[in-house]
């Protein structure tokens, strides 16, 4: 688990703090605790998003698709964003003017797809918890599980 290799990476691994690997994670509470993500739906500054993916080169916008693709993984994610390991690595979320995190909109937990995890089957007994979560039909998801969407209601 990500969490488990910041504490072993970092023996300053505080709360409230955000890590960066090839991905941004959150260490939010609590030992081990993190929050990995994956993902985002940008709103806001999409143009700037689009240069940092692209390199700024003419043709490849991904604005064409309303911004799809701009943050549906987690290195696209930090691209977008402008996070490198060097800048935000080991940064205070609560006192810092460079990376945070805001109140959103509220989602109703019936629209939320809790599922397992992609990618880690050698998590041994964690790869099939569900501890990965998105919303039902958010087009910037980068992966769907329809299985766990089918078993939703609704």
């Amino acid at each position: 688990m990500a969490a488990y290799r910041e504490e072993r990476d970092s023996s300053e691994a505080s709360q409230n703090s955000a890590y960066c690997y090839n991905y941004i994670s959150f260490c939010l509470s609590g030992d081990g605790a993190a929050v990995l993500l994956r993902a985002l739906q940008p709103v806001e500054n999409l143009e700037i998003m689009d240069k940092l993916r692209t390199k700024g080169k003419e043709g490849n916008s991904l604005l064409k698709k309303e911004g799809v693709g701009l943050c549906n993984g987690p290195s696209k994610l930090c691209q977008a964003l402008g996070i490198k390991k060097d800048t935000v690595n080991k940064v205070d979320l609560c006192h810092s003017n460079d990376i945070w995190l805001e109140k959103g909109e509220t989602i109703d937990d019936s629209r939320i797809v809790k599922c397992k995890r992609i990618n880690i089957n050698y998590a041994e007994e964690w790869k099939d918890k569900p501890l990965r979560f998105y919303i039902k039909g958010n087009i910037f998801n980068s992966v769907k599980d329809k299985k766990a969407e089918s078993a939703m209601s609704g």
